[in-house]
C-alpha cells in the first residue's frame, strides 16, 4: 500500500552499498543514510540506506535513475537503540516538526 513518506538526514557520505532493503521513491541525497523514513502519522517506517549510483546506473541502462533509493525496515531501529526509544505524545498534524528533534548527526572516525 502506498503511503506518503518523508525523511530527515545530513548529506555528507558517498559510495553507499546496499545488501538488502526496501525500494523507495522518496527523493534522497547521498549521505542521508541512517535518516528516518517517516509516514504522515510520525511513525518511523524505515531507515534510509542508499541511493542509486547515477554513473553506474547510466552505464548499465542508458538512462538516469529517478528516485531509486533504498531503506531497511523501521523496526530495526528498536534493535539498535532499544533503551533510548520512548513513547510519548505527538501530534500528527506536523510529523516533520515532531520528528526533527529526534534526528542527530553522528560522525564515525
Amino acid at each position: 500500500m502506498a503511503q506518503s513518506l518523508f525523511l530527515l538526514g545530513v548529506a555528507i557520505a558517498w559510495g553507499l552499498k546496499l545488501r538488502l532493503g526496501l525500494v523507495i521513491s522518496v527523493p534522497i541525497q547521498p549521505g542521508n543514510s541512517g535518516g528516518p523514513l517517516v509516514n504522515q502519522a510520525g511513525d518511523v517506517v524505515g531507515i534510509v540506506t542508499a541511493t542509486a549510483a547515477v554513473e553506474e546506473f547510466y552505464k548499465a541502462t542508458g538512462s538516469l535513475p529517478q528516485n531509486v533509493n533504498w531503506a531497511v525496515k523501521g523496526a530495526y531501529a528498536s534493535l539498535i537503540l532499544p533503551s533510548r526509544m520512548k513513547k510519548g505524545e505527538r501530534t500528527t498534524d506536523n510529523p516533520v516538526k515532531n520528528t526533527k528533534h529526534s534526528v542527530v548527526f553522528i560522525e564515525a572516525k
